[in-house]
């Protein structure tokens, strides 16, 4: 693997991992906490350079492994999307084994890898930014609920110490996730399509 390859990775990874996991720490446990309960913690620094690091790459992973990707305001979207992109796949597995019995159709990435190796990266990285937007979607979710419920149980509970910016940050994420859905989405659409019309062309280039 040269140095150039390794970049590429690193890059692919910083977008799918760390800024998620960024994201995630930021808006979901570090705000949540500095405005709902700040006093409780002024002993503890949230924003050390090696605790925001260490919890962002390892938040990052956590994030993907769990698929938070596919949990946010464009669920039904996304669903309908995945179904999509596994019927064109398999239709496409379908002519490519009728065309060529002695391959084998799943084989296709490595195929797509080997013959169109810029293609084949500029899919993957467009993959990695979806995935980091649809990730960060789901932080700005889940910290809107928090914030959300923290400023209810802060109204019910001690209300001198009622937190406003708590509630409009909590509106704001609310509205934030839905449109980071949106696009993430979009982007989602976009890369499939390129994936199917790549596999497409390499079939009709006798590559496959």
């Amino acid at each position: 693997m040269n140095l150039g390859s390794i970049g590429e990775l690193l890059i692919k990874s910083f977008t799918r991992y760390f800024i998620p996991g960024l994201v995630f720490y930021i808006i979901t446990i570090f705000l949540p906490l500095h405005y709902l309960l700040d006093s409780a913690l002024k002993p503890i620094n949230l924003t050390s350079a090696d605790i925001v690091i260490t919890m962002s790459i390892m938040l990052g992973y956590l994030l993907d492994g769990l698929g938070a990707y596919a949990w946010h305001p464009r669920r039904k979207e996304y669903k309908a999307e995945k179904i999509y992109l596994s019927t064109e796949l398999r239709n496409l597995k379908e002519i490519i084994s009728s065309q060529n019995p002695n391959n084998d159709p799943d084989l296709y990435n490595a195929k797509l890898w080997y013959h169109k190796k810029e293609i084949y990266e500029r899919i993957f990285s467009e993959r990695a930014e979806w995935v980091a937007i649809l990730n960060s979607a789901f932080s700005f979710l889940i910290s809107s609920f928090i914030l959300g419920l923290g400023f209810v149980f802060q109204l019910l509970i001690i209300p001198k110490r009622l937190n406003y910016i708590a509630l409009l940050l909590a509106i704001g994420f609310f509205v934030l996730s839905h449109l980071l859905a949106q696009k993430g989405i979009q982007r989602m659409k976009a890369h499939d399509e390129k994936l199917i019309e790549s596999i497409r062309q390499l079939n009709q280039e006798k590559l496959l």
